[in-house]
């Protein structure tokens, strides 16, 4: 097998959550080896449970006596490694770019660590993909033939994070780049005014995936117990089970971007349960100690579809902020590819889907809700949904990736290319 030019990743930690980068690497994988970089540092450290954990984690995986490959490869050698899967790399770095010291040390310590993974586990000079701002220091001290900045989300607004600091490395880090991809058109904008053209790629689906749960799950699941069927016996769907009906289902990241009043409005009103899937961060206690409200924790990726058959509505229910309507949920493209109804409040980059779902402002919200839990989604946005959704595959956004990071999409704003350091 002849392979291209190898890839050199900086994203969140592999197979933590099923990111939209974990989703478009794996399809680019199979002809190209990959080099991933799990960091830290857009989050203050603090002094709670979390943060402790989270830590601790970290300390695993630095003392670990080599690099490690991805879940589901098979050995550390990349001549034998699964196709689909990167080798995954955790150098040891300081938690913080907050200060000038720190972003020195920084700096010293990452270029060492990741040019000499670079160089024992990829043939050639690599390709570069960020998904973070803290890459900055980067550009131009590691092996790189081409930097793309794949803006995923508005860190200067992101709940939690070191605002400042990342602004000011995002700035950093547009000046130095050769290109410029963007998960929504908000961000895109925002790229636009920091002197820059992105190239818009908005997440995907894996529509096979969906479309054979669908069939399998849609006439059986509402009416017979979870432990029948040991494929989907899992904690998260036998809760969802067992809680009264009807369900208005959410699933993500459970945390301040949330309406928490929306959601509990909603859960006074309803007479089953709202079911909130996923990790917490931040204070959710409002929603954590409602008795209308289930959060049973986090679901695997590919279980997701089971847990659409068990809902009567998927609902959405964001607040308004400036990270909200920059941002492009991952999970608007999971909930159309069911066919259940889709209830989202209103933001940017869900009203060019207005005719697959319904976008609802915050008055409206509980009340649409209730009404689509009894009368499922319109038969007008299941047609659509199925003719839209042919061309959102992750294959097909995987293409235009490779189309940037390979140099067949020009971006003329950008200023130089950086070679091999």
């Amino acid at each position: 097998m002849r392979w291209r030019q190898p890839l050199l990743v900086f994203a969140d930690d592999y197979g933590r959550h099923p990111s939209s980068c974990q989703h478009l690497i794996r399809r680019m994988a199979g002809d190209r080896r990959v080099l991933w970089v799990n960091t830290i540092g857009t989050r203050p450290p603090r002094l709670c449970v979390s943060d402790i954990m989270r830590a601790i984690g970290k300390l695993r995986q630095w003392f670990r006596p080599s690099p490690t490959l991805a879940p589901g490869s098979r050995t550390n050698d990349t001549q034998t490694r699964s196709d689909s899967e990167p080798i995954v790399i955790n150098p040891i770095m300081l938690p913080t770019f907050g200060n000038r010291i720190s972003r020195a040390i920084n700096q010293w310590l990452l270029s060492r660590q990741i040019s000499k993974a670079v160089a024992q586990h990829l043939d050639g000079t690599p390709l570069v993909i960020t998904t973070l701002p803290i890459t900055a220091d980067l550009v131009g001290r590691i092996p790189g033939k081409r930097w793309i900045y794949y803006c995923v989300d508005d860190f200067a607004a992101w709940p939690g994070l070191d605002h400042a600091t990342l602004a000011r490395m995002e700035d950093e880090l547009l000046e130095k780049v050769d290109g410029v991809a963007a998960v929504s058109e908000v961000l895109a904008d925002r790229v636009a005014d920091a002197g820059r053209e992105a190239t818009l790629i908005s997440h995907g689906i894996d529509q096979t995936m969906w479309d054979q749960t669908n069939r399998q799950h849609s006439h059986i699941l509402k009416n017979v117990r979870m432990s029948d069927h040991p494929s989907t016996d899992h904690p998260v769907l036998r809760a969802m089970a067992d809680a009264p009906r009807p369900h208005a289902v959410y699933w993500g990241l459970i945390d301040e971007r949330l309406d928490m009043d929306l959601v509990t409005q909603l859960a006074d009103r309803t007479t089953g349960t709202v079911v909130l899937i996923g990790p917490t961060q931040g204070n959710v206690e409002p929603l954590a100690n409602h008795p209308n409200i289930l959060m049973p924790g986090a679901l695997p990726y590919e279980l997701l579809p089971h847990a659409a058959q068990l809902a009567d509505a998927l609902i959405m229910p964001y607040g308004q902020s400036d990270v909200t309507r920059a941002m492009q949920p991952l999970k608007l493209m999971e909930y159309l590819s069911s066919d259940r109804p889709v209830i989202c409040t209103d933001l940017p980059a869900v009203r060019a889907w207005a005719d697959c779902c319904d976008v609802v402002g915050r008055s409206n919200f509980t009340e649409r809700v209730c009404r689509r839990q009894a009368g499922g989604a319109t038969v007008h946005q299941l047609r659509r949904r199925k003719r839209r959704l042919v061309q959102e595959t992750w294959q097909a956004k995987a293409a235009l990736l490779e189309s940037l990071i390979d140099g067949r999409i020009d971006e003329t704003q950008s200023p130089f290319t950086f070679a091999a350091a």
